[in-house]
């Protein structure tokens, strides 16, 4: 029912999503992404371009686990992601403020893979500096 907000679905990298999203999203949201992902150091910088200037990204993912046949069963192909990665992830993306938080298991305790640890990445598109601006 909110008029400032828009679900979207696709592919990352789909050409069809970039065009939705036009000039850029203020907020773009990645739950439980970019563990099945080949490259996701690729998929975080797609979901970055996504972004108008100080827009947030905000990923939700798995803490790096060792839970191979829960893996193989959802057809992920990474394990998870160490805190370190995903910041990482956001540097190389050109994000800024990047933190990640840990999410309490009792939030996921229910679902079939809640016995592994989530954790959330916030990061923001920075602004462009204007050149000759110096405020």
């Amino acid at each position: 029912g909110y008029q400032n907000v828009e679900l979207l679905q696709a592919e990352l990298g789909a050409a069809e999503l970039s065009a939705s999203v036009g000039a850029g999203a203020d907020v773009v949201v990645a739950a439980r992404v970019l563990h099945h992902a080949p490259l996701p150091r690729v998929a975080l910088a797609e979901l970055a371009s996504l972004l108008s200037p100080g827009g947030k990204l905000l990923v939700i993912d798995y803490a790096r686990h060792t839970d191979e046949q829960m893996a193989a069963a959802q057809a992920d192909v990474w394990l998870g992601f160490d805190a370190s990665e995903l910041l990482d992830f956001s540097a190389e993306a050109g994000l800024s403020e990047a933190q990640v938080f840990p999410i309490p298991q009792s939030y996921a305790a229910q679902a079939m893979d809640g016995h592994v640890g989530w954790q959330l990445l916030v990061a923001t598109k920075p602004f462009k500096a204007v050149k000759g601006n110096k405020s």
